[in-house]
Parts: structure tokens; sequence; C-alpha cells
């Protein structure tokens, strides 16, 4: 990788290998390196870090130019991007339906405006589309990174224009940026990943590396850079080996891959690593494709996981991973090289060049072509569209929640306040307006799923749902204000508690046992003389309800799992709930045998499909599941 203004350094493209190769492993065989996606840290430290290098260089030799970086950095990002924005949108106009490529034409307008990160900060929610369902989720990186290019090189004019330092001023812009990190993700773990304050300080790592190399205040010894480089690689690998999906990241953890990175960089192309093993042939060749490979690989894994409708087998991961390296190849030789080097960047229209005014043109146009995929609900008439209906029933989050609030009430403000929302959607309905409420579901989203239900089949009774992500139990803060507003409201006679409880049980609070604190929650309801119910949960699937909904691509439509599958489960909270209940005397509502039969567990039944998503009921399975339960539980009804 040649330094803007400088020298080639080979060891700097290897490092790219080491980034692309995690992430790109993480994503296809996440069983692997669970800690992969660090990988997306290491580009941003290299990112900041050869750009400021070519910036300070030009303003120490008085060639600093607005103009000419951006047209650079277009030349460097936009053939590549077009490419695999276009090819996505050819990809969701033949095979995905309506609401995917309305979904799909949104996220190429994002990702040709470079705010994909700011997109999917919005979208955020729990019934938010999982995440390998988006073919251009990874795009979250780039938007992060060209909104650093946007406002960085002005930071540097003025910071040189008044004499400032420049050091601490990145130091102090670096600070504020990991405060905010650090301070904000206990609570927004998801908005933190998105957010380029959080993100700033990593590429101002970078930034300042080459500061300090640039007025030479970083001065090595060669067995300095050895120890350096050793050092650097050590602190990537680790994170890599016992990082998971699940870890609290970035946060203090993303200070290992970020030193690491800065490392490997500050030790030099001499040093023992960097010149015997990133610099090696094989590595500088991957590193050189890295970009068009981190652009082709995650969409391909996301088509093959819609149009199978569960995690691709491993056969076809591998075949996807060779295609995409091999388009990453073939992208970056004939259609990146010849546009950045090519003979359109002499001729000029005005003060920019034709090259530049062709992919400004280009990008534009596959913008607004993302935007009419979006605006127009993801073009309807396409035979893509319409596949074959094998089941009846809804999916997706919208019809449900359309239902619901065409049904029932928001709470009122003295209930819904702002302490019992969610970044933005209010989670608390109830069944019947100006009544006393006498019926609460708390939990997560399957306790809110019960409600519609309940709601049909109890209409004489007031119910209410108060729901947030987490673990609804007392000592849980996201839970206090909603256990209190039911402790202390007496016309409520009834909760009924329930969550995904294989996944919550992992949150309980540090140094505190699931079964204990659950005890305390029921005995507080208890001596408050509410009579109190837990249940347990249906079982989850690892594959859509599109999948058995329509004939579709690489659907063999199963519609169910093998019943020792859903067992292990459900053994994974069953014992500590049902101990916790026992003691304190409460009700466990058996519902996970509705959907399991000793042959297997099924998101359908005849001709109809139960379930929107892996794990949420639809409206058809909510009254069938909730019915089956007042039968089975008839003191629910008093």
């Amino acid at each position: 990788m040649t330094n803007p203004g400088g020298t080639y350094r080979a060891d700097i493209d290897g490092l790219r290998a080491v980034a692309i190769l995690s992430v790109l492993f993480y994503h296809a065989f996440p069983e692997w390196i669970p800690g992969g996606f660090i990988g997306v840290d290491v580009f941003f430290v290299i990112s900041g870090y050869l750009i400021t290098t070519g910036l300070l260089q030009n303003l120490h030799n008085d060639r600093f130019s607005l103009l000419d970086f951006y047209e650079r950095r277009i030349r460097r990002i936009f053939p590549a991007l077009i490419t695999v924005l276009a090819a996505c949108f050819a990809l969701g106009w033949f095979f995905l339906l309506a609401p995917e490529f309305e979904q799909l034409g949104k996220h190429v307008a994002a990702g040709a405006g470079f705010v994909s990160n700011l997109v999917l900060l919005k979208d955020i929610g729990y019934f938010d589309t999982a995440a390998d369902l988006k073919p251009l989720l990874h795009l979250w990186s780039l938007g992060i990174e060209e909104q650093y290019y946007a406002l960085w090189p002005l930071v540097l004019l003025v910071t040189w224009r008044l004499r400032l330092k420049i050091i601490p001023v990145i130091i102090g812009l670096s600070a504020v940026s990991f405060f905010f990190n650090v301070h904000h993700l206990q609570h927004h773990v998801q908005t933190i990943f998105y957010s380029p304050q959080a993100r700033a300080w990593e590429l101002l790592t970078g930034s300042l590396l080459a500061a300090l190399q640039t007025e030479r205040t970083l001065l090595l010894s060669p067995r300095s850079g050895h120890v350096l480089s050793i050092a650097g690689i050590t602190a990537i690998v680790v994170p890599i080996a016992i990082l998971t999906p699940i870890s609290i990241f970035p946060g203090w953890w993303a200070i290992l891959p970020v030193a690491g990175a800065a490392s490997l960089i500050a030790a030099g192309p001499l040093s023992l690593l960097n010149r015997t093993v990133l610099a090696s042939r094989p590595m500088v060749a991957i590193g050189l494709i890295s970009y068009p490979l981190y652009l082709w690989h995650w969409p391909l894994l996301s088509f093959a996981r819609i149009l199978s409708g569960e995690e691709p087998t491993r056969p076809l991961r591998v075949l996807v991973v060779a295609v995409s390296t091999a388009l990453a190849f073939l992208t970056y030789h004939f259609v990146e090289k010849p546009i950045r080097f090519g003979r359109l960047r002499h001729k000029t229209f005005g003060p920019i060049s034709a090259s530049m005014a062709t992919l400004c043109a280009a990008m534009l146009a596959i913008g607004f072509l993302g935007y009419g995929g979006f605006a127009s609900k993801g073009f309807p008439s396409r035979a893509a569209a319409s596949p074959i209906e094998l089941r009846v029933g809804d999916i997706g989050p919208s019809p449900y929640f359309h239902y619901l609030k065409q049904r029932y009430y928001p709470c009122p403000a003295a209930i819904a306040s702002r302490s019992l929302e969610f970044e933005g959607i209010v989670r608390c309905f109830q069944s019947r307006p100006n009544q006393p409420v006498d019926f609460a579901l708390i939990g997560d989203s399957h306790a809110e799923q019960l409600f519609l239900g309940l709601a049909e089949k109890l209409p004489s009774r007031n119910i209410i749902f108060l729901v947030r992500i987490g673990l609804p139990i007392l000592s849980n803060e996201t839970f206090s204000d909603i256990f209190s507003f039911v402790l202390k409201t007496p016309s409520i006679r009834t909760v009924l508690i329930t969550a995904r409880w294989s996944a919550r049980i992992k949150e309980t609070p540090p140094g505190r046992d699931f079964a204990t604190e659950l005890e305390r929650t029921l005995d507080a309801l208890k001596l408050a003389g509410k009579s109190t119910y837990l249940t347990d949960d249906f079982p989850s699937f690892d594959f859509d309800p599109e999948h058995c909904k329509y004939r579709r691509s690489l659907n063999d439509n199963r519609c169910a799992v093998r019943f020792d599958h859903a067992v292990i489960e459900r053994n994974t909270y069953i014992r500590e709930i049902a101990a916790a209940a026992e003691k304190e005397q409460v009700s466990v509502l058996e519902t996970w045998h509705y959907l399991c039969r000793p042959s297997g567990c099924s998101m359908t039944t005849g001709d109809q499909i139960l379930y929107r998503d892996r794990h949420h009921l639809n409206i058809i399975g909510s009254k069938r599941v909730t019915a089956l339960l007042l039968h089975d539980y008839p003191l629910l009804r008093n």
C-alpha cells in the first residue's frame, strides 16, 4: 500500500489481508473465528493512517487541495461500490419478495449516499430484519469511513491555518470519541456499534500515528520494531479468538485490535514479522483485493441465506467465498484499476476530471434506482414478488403490528411515559380504553406476542403488555419501572411473565443467580396480592417462515426442526424456571407442546403458518396458541 505522498509499504497491504480474512471467515465460518468482526477496526486504523499521512505531507509541501483529495477518494471507492450495488439490485429484482426488495432498495440508496450506518441506526429495533437477511448491512463501515473522510481534511486544514499543534488536537478528539464509546455502550450497544462519534477514535488512532511519524516524534530502533510487531499481531489475534458475537463491543475491547493495528504499522516495513509475513506475496495479493472482497462476500452470503431460507450449508459457504474471491479479483483488475489509473482521469470538465464526473453521475443514478425500489414498496408487479404460496398466514413484523394498532389502544401517557419506551417503539398497548388495567403481560416480545390472542379471548378484561428487550426480573434496571408500576397498581390482579428465556437467562446481572432473582420477583408480586404465572417458551427455528410459506429458489420447504433440537433449547431454562416457580407456589403454564410432537416442532399446522419470523408467532399463531392456553388453564380467565 503506497502512502499517498510517499513510498510503497507492502506490509500494510498484508495487514489489510489480515483484516479482510478475519471478517470474511467470521461471516462465512463464525465457529472458526468468533471474534473476526474486529477486522473492521483494523481497517479503520489503516484508513486513518494512510489518509492523514497524505494530507499532512501535502500540507507541509503546500500542495493541499480538497478537490484533489475528494477526487482521489472517489476514484478509489466508487468503481467497485457501484458495481456491487448494481449487482445486488439486479439479484434482488429477480429473486426477492416485495418487502425484501423494498428494504434492499433503501439500503442501495443509503450505500450510494454513504449513510448506511445512519440508516441502520434508525432501523434498530427488536423487530428489525435479522442481520444476515440484509445484503448491504456491511456498508455501515464504509459509511463511517466516508463520513470521516468528509470532515477530517477540513479539521486538519483549519488546525494548520490556525497554527495549532495537530497531535494534541487528535488526542483531544480521540478522547472525546472514546469516552462516548464506553460511556454509552452498556445501554446502547447496537447504536454505538454503528455510531460515527463512537468509532472516530479508531480512525483517529491511525491519524495520530501518521502525525507522530510525519513530525518524527516516533522513532523506533530495529529491535523495538520487532517487539512491537509481535505485540501488535498478538493484540489482534487474541480478540479474534476470545470475543464472540454477544460480546459487548466496541467498548474497552476495541483497544486491542486498534492498538494492534497501530503497532504493526508503527513497527515499520523492516520489522521481522512485517517483512516476512505481512509483505509476503500471498498476503499482499489478498490485501490488494481486500476492498472489493469486502464488498462482494457479504451480499453473496446474505442472498444464499435468503434464498435457502436457513443458514447456508458449509459447502455452499465455501462456494460463496470462492466466488467472492474471484469477483473481487475481476473487479480489482478490470473495474478499479482501469478507472483509477486510466486516461479518463486526465480529461476534464471544468475543474473536475471526466472520471470523477462519470463516477458521481453513476453513483447518483444507482442511488435513485435504489430509492425507486424503496418508494415503490419493492416493485410488487415483478414476477419474483409473487411466488407460489403454499400456506396462508402473515409473515414479517408489519402485518402483526398493523393489526395490533388497528384493534387495540396505546397505553395512556401516564403509563407509557418515556421510561416505558425503547428507541422510539412504544412497548405498551392495552385491550380496552378508559378502563382500569387488570391483567399485565410482562417480558420481552415473547410476552407481547400473546397479547392478541388473550385480548380477543378475554374481551371483558383490560389486558396490558409492558415489554422491553431484556430479562424480566426486578433486579434488572431495564424492568424496574415496569415492575414498580405493576406493584403499585391495585387494579392489576393477574400478572403473566414470559420471555425468550433461552437467550435472556444469559443477561442475569453479574454476580446474581437467575433462579434466585426470579424467586425475588415472584415473591414481590405475590406479596402485592397479584395472581402470578410464568410460561415456558415456544420453540425457535433456524429458518425463516418464507421458507415454508412460499416455493422459492434453493428452498426445500421444510417447516419443522427435530424434536431433540427443541428439547435442548428448552432445557437451557426450564429447570431453573420450574424451581423458582415451585418455591414461590407459582404456576408454570406450558405452551411449548402446542407446537411440538415427538416427531418434531413445526411452525405450521395444516395449510396455516403460525410464525412471522424465526421465533415470533404471527396473528394466526397468537390466536391459536392462546386459545389452547386458556382451555388448559381456565384460571387465567378470572
